[in-house]
């Protein structure tokens, strides 16, 4: 099968040779790699044609964001097989033929989540795919886990964007990522449409890549905090069945309130703003809601299958409390160790 590899690029010319000459190291290399610049004002793009000239570049005029960045990508690659790669990871050696290898050997198998591990504490996890939650909410499945202990293959909701590979056909089936998210739950929605057409998706912790966590945008950013608080509602909005609603919707509101009320108390005013941004597009969505529910070929007990009951506010802050932890300390160490268990 034919593989492309898709990179979207923004002022990432301090990331790039990381991620490019992990690349260019692979067991199995990529028949094309696409960097899609979303008009970056630092030296990517000479960066690019001077160092890496076996790179295909497409320069957008304007900051297209991650969504509509990668649509590009994708509609312009050529392969079967459709890699996503974030510009501030680290690609194992291996990476390119693990996560492709699922694809290859079974024909039913639509998604690939590999494993991404924080860049300063190399065994550590910082997500190995979607985890989806009976309040909506939808976090990283197995952060702070240690990566040794991870089993080689396992279903997941939907792979993370950020170090993931798509048969080419399941994307067009469910018309790629959400446009106007342009950052953050874009591949959350995307986990959702696929899983509401019955696609599988699988985790594979050999097809691992190093990660600058929020590297893009800083962890608690008045532009993080309004994305993921507004496309959180879109997707709700989008993607979730009436039957889900009727079952789940006092525990979505009860989340939403609670939300609303620590935003308030704490300043969080972008968080605030995109909440509101988000309910206040629900007559707008309508009629993208109506022609994603009824291409739905998913039944409700498949569906539920995959929704962890709703965390509590300790399991949250404890995710919050890893992040910030992993952020904020450092590990010289750059190379992910099973020990006897490898």
């Amino acid at each position: 099968m034919r593989i492309s590899v898709v990179i979207v690029n923004y002022n990432g010319a301090t990331l790039l040779p990381d991620c490019l000459d992990g690349l260019e190291a692979q067991t199995r290399p990529a028949d094309e790699v696409i960097i899609v610049d979303n008009a970056s004002t630092d030296d990517s793009v000479p960066l690019l044609r001077q160092r890496y000239p076996w790179t295909r570049i497409i320069e957008s005029d304007t900051n297209l964001g991650f969504s509509e960045g990668n649509n590009l990508g994708i509609r312009a690659s050529s392969g079967s097989i459709v890699v996503l790669l974030n510009n501030d990871t680290t690609p194992s050696p291996g990476f390119v033929e693990e996560i492709t290898g699922p694809l290859e050997r079974d024909d039913q198998l639509s998604a690939v989540s590999g494993v991404m591990l924080f860049s300063e504490h190399v065994n550590t996890v910082a997500t190995s795919g979607i985890k989806v939650f009976s309040n909506g909410l939808a976090l990283d499945s197995d952060i702070g886990a240690r990566w040794r202990d991870l089993p080689a293959e396992g279903g997941v909701f939907g792979p993370t964007g950020g170090a993931a590979a798509f048969r080419r056909s399941a994307l067009d089936d469910v018309e790629l990522f959400p446009e106007p998210f342009f950052l953050y739950l874009e591949d959350v929605d995307l986990a959702w449409r696929l899983r509401l057409r019955g696609h599988r998706s699988v985790s594979r912790s050999a097809a691992w890549a190093l990660h600058i966590y929020s590297a893009s945008s800083v962890e608690g950013s008045m532009l993080k905090d309004y994305y993921l608080a507004r496309n959180r509602a879109w997707t709700l909005i989008r993607c979730w069945p009436d039957t889900l609603w009727r079952r789940f919707w006092p525990v979505i509101l009860r989340y939403e309130f609670g939300a609303l009320a620590f935003a308030l108390l704490t300043g969080r005013w972008a968080s605030l703003r995109g909440r509101m941004a988000g309910w206040a597009g629900v007559r707008r969505l309508c009629r993208v809601r109506a022609r994603i529910q009824r291409s739905v070929t998913a039944d409700e007990q498949e569906l539920l299958y995959w929704i962890h009951s709703a965390p509590s506010v300790r399991n949250v802050l404890r995710v919050r409390s890893v992040i910030r932890s992993m952020i904020e300390s450092s590990d010289p160490g750059r190379t992910p160790d099973r020990g006897a268990n490898g």
